[in-house]
């Protein structure tokens, strides 16, 4: 089936608003992304020179605690008995 009523520039005309109003948004969106990859390039750290070591951190090493035994870090409430005679 075809369109009963074709007429072509009754349509061109109808069209002009949507056309233009699609061709400003994806310009926009292709704008942000520019501006976002520029900010991100900005703000990122400077590379390594020669020398320089990265310090990469492992996942969990925030939560990771040191263990210490329970008398290095308290005083003994108890004193030590005398060596036997």
């Amino acid at each position: 089936m075809s369109a009963p009523k074709t007429n072509i520039e009754t349509q061109k005309s109808r069209h002009h608003g949507p056309l233009i109003g699609m061709f400003i948004v994806v310009v926009g969106i292709v704008g942000l992304f520019i501006y976002w990859l520029l900010d991100k390039a900005a703000t990122a750290d400077a590379p390594l020179t020669e020398g320089e070591q990265s310090q990469v951190e492992e996942p969990g090493d925030d939560l990771r605690e040191e263990v210490t035994s329970p008398a290095s870090d308290t005083a003994p409430s108890v004193p030590a008995a005398p060596p036997p005679p």
